[in-house]
């Protein structure tokens, strides 16, 4: 893995009606600019329904990607 800035992006979102025109593409290809000019070495982003989208853009997995919900201790 290079080393340097991690650019984290968040799931595109496109509606139905505006996909399969290139704007999902479009969107991650600025983000991807926005992050090389910021140094970035890597792009990373989690995903559960998308994968085969960001895969068709270059995108490969590398982790696993684990949570926690914590309980709500604002009580304590």
């Amino acid at each position: 893995m290079p080393a340097g800035p991690v650019a984290w992006a968040g799931e595109v979102f496109v509606l139905s009606q505006y996909r399969g025109r290139g704007v999902g593409r479009a969107l991650m290809s600025a983000s991807g600019q926005w992050a090389a000019a910021r140094n970035c070495t890597l792009v990373a982003l989690a995903t559960r329904r998308a994968a085969p989208f960001y895969r068709a853009l270059g995108y490969e997995e590398s982790a696993i990607y684990l949570r926690k919900i914590l309980d709500d201790q604002s009580s304590e």
